[in-house]
Order: C-alpha cells, then sequence, then structure tokens
C-alpha cells in the first residue's frame, strides 16, 4: 500500500519533469533517472507509463486505472500510441531547425555529459 508521503513524492517528480509536448490527451514527459538514463513518461488521467526512448518499450507500469490499454512491461507501446510518440519526436520543433528528438538529444547530452546519448541509439 502506498502511503501519503510516496504519493506525495511520485506527484512531485511529475512535476519537476521537463514537458516535451502534448499528444491529444497524453502529456510525454522526461526526467533523468538516478543512473543517468532519460526517463520518458507517457500521463494521461488513466495511466502513466515509463518507457525506454531506444525502442519504445514499457519499463515500468506506474497507473493503468480503466484504460483501454493492456499495457505489459517490456513489450512494445500499442501501436496507435507508437506512432503518435514517434510523430512528436520527429516532428520539427518550434523555431529551430531541428525535430524534437534532435534537440532533446542536444539538451540531453548537454546536460548530461557523462551519458550522452548518439542518434544511432534509436532503433525506429
Amino acid at each position: 500500500m502506498t502511503n501519503l508521503s510516496e504519493k506525495y513524492l511520485d506527484s512531485f517528480k511529475l512535476e519537476e519533469m521537463a514537458r516535451l509536448g502534448k499528444i491529444d490527451n497524453i502529456d510525454v514527459r522526461v526526467y533523468t533517472e538516478p543512473l543517468g538514463n532519460p526517463s520518458v513518461h507517457l500521463v494521461t488521467k488513466k495511466y502513466e507509463i515509463v518507457i525506454e526512448l531506444k525502442n519504445l518499450y514499457i519499463l515500468e507500469i506506474k497507473k493503468n486505472d480503466k484504460s483501454k490499454y493492456k499495457f505489459k512491461k517490456n513489450e512494445e507501446l500499442p501501436s496507435d500510441i507508437k506512432k503518435s510518440v514517434m510523430s512528436l519526436l520527429l516532428s520539427k520543433h518550434k523555431g529551430i531547425n531541428l525535430t524534437m528528438r534532435e534537440y532533446l538529444l542536444t539538451l540531453w547530452n548537454d546536460n548530461n555529459p557523462g551519458f550522452e546519448i548518439k542518434d544511432s541509439y534509436f532503433n525506429w
């Protein structure tokens, strides 16, 4: 059972994550995990899942309340969500001539020099 302080900490972590964008009703956020990996969270009122950017697989299911999806750890995202995430990351960033994925990599590598990620990291 989750106690009040754990709920508060989870809520606090969500608020300190950088928001990459919003796809329909999905909030896409990134957070630096203690091991230096980019943790990407897909958040709606009904679910919160953590995905791996490398292959868009599900790493963790934090919440799944009455959503139409049957998320499974270590499996691919449902195709409609995967397509939306890829579309967001491959779209052009407003104001600069980079895709969101390129912009994210640039910012990530500038702020995490010990954990650099190359574009070849992505399997999609």
